[in-house]
């Protein structure tokens, strides 16, 4: 699906006629051109979710429970919904322009124009970019995230703890579960990190059987290397010469995020566990989409073409169960 791309009426009967159609194509094409790039990397984390109002509130209704052996012609038993933890999710406004003068098109200077008409679709690829994996960076520290004009969007999921926590709350009982850790990175860590994914419960203390298959780490050299050292090694990496079996290899997807350097403290670095099926399946993390990107042509006053961007988008982190971090300074030992 491309972007809505509207002409204002009348210009193409100005002295911007002839840039209408092709600057049109080019945002076109750009848009097309990033839809694959690595500035969408996030969307392995975040789930889109489509707003049909200015918010919406993402309710839960708890288990009913196992079946029970009544024997023959036993009764049914009955067994009510609960309700659980609610998530309300919304979407910010988000807005660019460029100018296009009337000298600009008199000294033909095109490629000027096709640079900054690129840039228009190429800032809302990295304003979403810089916007989601900004909402990761602040999980990992602990504190909402806050926008370019000081708007704080909570990292809080629907339990209304912040992602990351040694003390996430159950609907139906009584009880913690921590997915927050302090431990460096190392093939012990990730055995005992994944075990603990493994084993975790649902709001009613049922374990899930989550398969925690994806690494998410900065892109940082020492993260790199200690990753796939692991990871990538058939032999336990953890014995020198050893013939046993390293049963991490082969399990992982790997990403590595350029925008979480910042993250890396002295020799520790954060590193995150998913469930990425269990995470599209219960929409954990949001892309909270309410307007698409779209784009308009119009003449302003002063003679200059305004070439206008548009769109609505939000995130929020819902279910907690699908992500694990260690490497955090709040975090529990493993």
């Amino acid at each position: 699906m491309g972007i809505p791309i509207s002409i204002a009426s009348g210009m193409n009967n100005t002295a911007f006629g002839d840039v209408q159609g092709p600057l049109a194509a080019l945002l076109q094409e750009t848009y097309d051109r990033y839809k694959d790039s690595e500035f969408t990397l996030w969307q392995k984390i975040f789930c889109e979710f489509n707003l049909k109002t200015n918010r919406a509130t993402l309710g839960e209704i708890g288990g009913i429970g196992l079946y029970e052996d009544v024997g023959e012609n036993g009764e049914y038993p009955q067994t009510d919904f609960s309700d659980g933890f609610e998530k309300t999710v919304s979407a910010e406004e988000w807005k660019n322009s460029f100018g296009v003068s009337l000298t600009m098109m008199e000294d033909k200077l095109d490629f000027a124009m096709e640079n900054i008409g690129e840039e228009l679709v190429g800032a809302y690829y990295l304003t979403k970019n810089d916007f989601f994996w900004g909402m990761i960076a602040a999980a990992f520290n602990n504190t909402d995230f806050v926008t370019p004009k000081g708007k704080k969007i909570s990292i809080k999921t629907k339990d209304g703890v912040n992602l990351f926590s040694t003390a996430h709350k159950m609907a139906h009982k009584s009880g913690t579960i921590c997915n927050a850790f302090s431990d460096a990175f190392s093939a012990t860590a990730l055995g005992k990190a994944s075990t603990r994914m493994q084993n975790m419960k649902d709001d009613n203390g049922h374990i899930i059987g989550l398969r925690p298959d994806t690494i998410i780490v900065p892109n940082e050299e020492s993260a790199k290397s200690s990753v796939f050292g692991v990871v990538g090694s058939y032999n336990d990496p953890t014995t020198p010469a050893s013939n046993k079996f390293n049963y991490q290899f082969g399990n992982w997807n790997v990403i590595t995020v350029p925008w979480l350097e910042g993250c890396v403290q002295g020799a520790i670095f954060p590193w995150m566990l998913a469930d990425s099926t269990y995470n599209k399946r219960k929409r954990a993390a949001l892309d909270v989409e309410r307007i698409q990107l779209n784009i308009r042509s119009e003449l302003a006053s002063n003679d200059v073409n305004l070439w206008k961007g548009r769109g609505r988008f939000g995130g929020a982190f819902r279910e907690f169960r699908g992500f694990l971090a260690g490497g955090l300074s709040f975090g529990a030992s493993l």
